[in-house]
């Protein structure tokens, strides 16, 4: 058990540091959705859900709220698992959805929609991710950012705990920021 943990928080850790988050005009913004989704998809190894409600049997749902390009780039982790649930990867349209996901990935093109579709999203223990800036502070509970050409992240823990999701402590030690 502690050996998989040092092999997954040695490839989070090769992930970050091995990617810049600053991609070169030359290299394409499906490379770095593709990067994002990896990281993401890590990340979430990190999180333990309730064990119990409307979807704890199901598949684990990624919802992304993004154009439909940002969201081709993300299907290469359908079929993959957390948890021994299969993931599938669904662009969310109607804000409804969110209360089928696990995990939602908000795109910085919704900015302008944040604060419904996190009011909505607090109802449901759904772990929320963007790259929008200070969104852990809005609310969100993940952020990513660049930090020195790499790719870094700060956690709301305490908006996470407010809808029972449990945060590795091997994860909080690569956060740059925790929010308690």
């Amino acid at each position: 058990m502690i050996s998989s943990i040092r092999t997954i928080i040695f490839l989070l850790i090769a992930i970050f540091s091995a990617y810049p988050a600053e991609l070169s005009a030359n290299e394409s913004q499906r490379d770095a959705s593709l990067i994002r989704a990896a990281i993401v998809y890590n990340i979430a190894k990190y999180v333990t859900w309730p064990t119990t409600g409307k979807n704890s049997n199901s598949n684990f749902i990624i919802g992304i709220l993004a154009n439909n390009s940002t969201v081709q780039s993300w299907r290469n982790l359908n079929g993959k698992t957390i948890y021994g649930r299969t993931v599938e990867v669904r662009r969310i349209v109607d804000l409804e959805e969110l209360s089928q996901c696990q995990l939602i990935f908000i795109d910085t093109s919704e900015k302008k929609n944040l604060t419904r579709i996190l009011a909505i999203a607090s109802d449901y223990p759904v772990l929320t991710i963007s790259e929008i800036e200070d969104f852990s502070r809005y609310g969100g509970m993940i952020a990513l950012s660049v930090i020195n050409n790499h790719m870094a992240f700060s956690i709301n823990l305490k908006r996470a705990r407010s809808v029972n999701l449990a945060l590795s402590s091997n994860i909080l030690k690569l956060a740059t920021e925790v929010i308690k």
